[in-house]
C-alpha cells in the first residue's frame, strides 16, 4: 500500500495521510493485532476533519516484528512524533483498544482538544471474561491456570480460525511481550488509571453495546464515575467497522468545520509516498475470536 511515513529509529515508519482542508485534525491509534485500516471504512464519506493515522510497531504495514521488539514506549514516541506534526487549530485523538494508552499519553499536551477513548484498555477490564482468558493463555499463574493456558492453544491449533488466535494472542503470539507488560500488569493498569483521572475533561468514551474485550457495562459505569460523556456505536469491539456511518458523524461532530487557509499544510510530514507491503492479510481477525470466546 502506498503510504507516507515519518522516520523513527532510522526505520520508516508508516502514515496514513487524508488532507480534507479542513482546520481540526484526527490523529487516529490503532491497537494490537491492527493497522491505520482500521478506520478504512471511514473514507467514503464526507469529513470535517483531515486524518493522520498512525502504524505502530507491530502493525502489518511495518516489518513483521520478534515479540520482544514490541513495547508501548516506542508507540507512544511515535504518536509523539505524529501529534508534533500536525500543525492545525483543532486536534483530536483517537485511541482504540491498545491505541488508548497512547492517547492516554498525549492527552496533557496543550494542542490536543479533545480524546476520544474508543474501547480502550482501561483498569476494569481485569473483570471480563475475554481478560480472563488472556491470562490463562499468556501468563498462568498456577497449575490449574497452566493447564487451562495449555488447553486453549492446543484446542485452538486444531481449528483453522482459531489457529490465528494463538498466533496473536498466546505465549507463541507476537503480541504476548506487549499484553504481559501492559494488560496483564496491574501496577501499569492503576498507572493508566491516574492518567485517566487526571485528563477526564478533554476525553469522550466510545463502545459497542457487547464489546466483551473491554466489557462495555464496566467501560459505562468508569465513565459515569470519572464524569466522562459515553456514546454507544455499534456492538463489538470495533465500533467503526461496525457503524461507520454513525462513526462518522460522531467525529465529524467535534469539528470545527472550518477550511484552513489553503497556503497552510495540515502536517509537516512529507508528501512522497512508498509502497509497503503486509506481512498479514487481515487485521482484527483474532480480536473477533477473542471477543467471541469472551461472551
Amino acid at each position: 500500500m502506498l503510504l507516507n511515513y515519518i522516520k523513527y529509529k532510522n526505520k520508516k515508519v508508516p502514515v496514513y495521510l487524508e488532507d480534507n482542508k479542513k482546520d481540526t485534525t484526527i490523529l487516529f491509534c490503532h491497537g494490537i493485532n491492527s493497522s491505520s485500516d482500521f478506520i478504512s471504512k471511514l473514507e467514503p464519506f464526507k469529513k470535517t476533519y483531515n486524518v493522520v493515522a498512525a502504524n505502530f510497531i507491530g502493525s502489518k504495514y511495518t516489518q513483521k516484528p520478534n515479540p520482544d521488539e514490541i513495547n508501548i514506549e516506542d508507540w507512544i514516541n511515535i504518536g509523539k512524533l505524529l501529534l508534533n506534526s500536525i500543525k492545525t487549530k483543532n486536534i483530536i485523538v483517537l485511541g482504540h483498544s491498545m491505541g488508548g494508552v497512547v492517547a492516554l499519553n498525549l492527552a496533557d499536551d496543550k494542542r490536543v482538544n479533545k480524546v476520544i477513548m474508543m474501547s480502550t484498555v482501561n483498569p476494569t477490564m481485569t473483570e471480563n471474561n475475554s481478560y480472563s482468558i488472556l491470562k490463562s493463555a499468556i501468563a498462568p499463574t498456577n497449575f490449574v491456570s497452566d493447564v487451562i493456558g495449555k488447553l486453549i492453544v492446543k484446542v485452538s491449533e486444531k481449528f483453522k480460525k482459531t489457529a490465528k488466535l494463538v498466533e496473536s494472542f498466546s505465549k507463541k503470539g507476537v503480541w504476548a511481550s506487549l499484553l504481559e507488560k501492559v494488560i496483564l500488569n496491574k501496577e501499569y493498569l492503576d498507572s493508566l488509571g491516574e492518567l485517566y483521572s487526571a485528563n477526564a475533561k478533554k476525553m469522550n468514551f466510545v463502545v459497542g453495546s457487547n464489546d466483551a474485550i473491554i466489557g462495555a457495562k464496566h467501560f459505562e459505569k468508569y465513565a459515569n464515575e470519572l464524569g466522562i460523556p459515553f456514546t454507544i456505536i455499534g456492538k463489538g469491539h470495533s465500533p467503526i467497522k461496525d457503524d461507520p456511518i454513525k462513526a462518522n458523524e460522531y467525529l465529524n461532530s467535534f469539528s470545527l468545520n472550518k477550511n484552513r487557509h489553503w497556503w497552510n499544510r495540515f502536517v509537516t510530514i512529507k508528501k512522497h509516498k512508498i509502497e509497503f507491503s503486509s506481512w498479514k492479510d487481515i487485521d482484527d481477525l483474532n480480536t473477533e475470536i477473542l471477543e467471541e470466546l469472551g461472551e
